[in-house]
């Protein structure tokens, strides 16, 4: 496809990028008001997976034919690190907790519709899924999580077919 995705540093300014058949786009105009954009990922038909950070907030998004869309995560900030060619995105979110804790934990985003990933694994079995970072054609999901002992480490979810 001949396309890559990230981000570069303008001034003092980090924009998401995409370099495509040799020619570099700056994407910032999409963003109006964004103190720092990067694209994590991009899936064969175009599609780009990100997050925009603001002054109070970060916001994960889809890119599709130059339109971007914002993953609604019920007012929390995330980032979207990975597209699929479903158009299923993976990534983190910040549960905003009633003390000044705060909770990262792995979404899926498919259809429109936000799914908080550990809501999909048994609760007694102590995992702690934190961030979604890759997510392929057939639903299998990357995440870092926390094991019951409370080790970070890498787990897939894999769906029952």
């Amino acid at each position: 496809m001949g396309v890559a995705v990230g981000a570069v540093q303008v001034g003092s300014d980090q924009v998401a990028a995409v370099w495509r058949a040799g020619i570099f786009f700056d994407l910032s105009a999409l963003f109006p008001g964004a103190l720092e954009t990067v694209d994590f990922d991009v899936n064969n038909a175009g599609q780009i997976a990100g997050a925009a950070a603001y002054a109070t907030t970060e916001r994960p998004y889809v890119i599709t034919g130059g339109a971007i869309q914002f993953i609604d995560l019920a007012g929390a900030p995330g980032r979207a690190f990975a597209i699929n060619d479903v158009g299923q995105v993976a990534g983190t979110a910040v549960l905003q907790q009633p003390s000044p804790a705060e909770t990262d934990y792995a979404f899926l985003w498919t259809g429109g519709v936000p799914l908080n990933l550990n809501s999909v694994i048994d609760p007694a079995s102590g995992w702690d899924l934190l961030r979604a970072t890759a997510i392929n054609d057939a639903g299998w999901i990357l995440c870092d999580a926390y094991s019951p002992g409370n080790r970070l480490t890498g787990v897939a979810l894999i769906p029952r077919t």
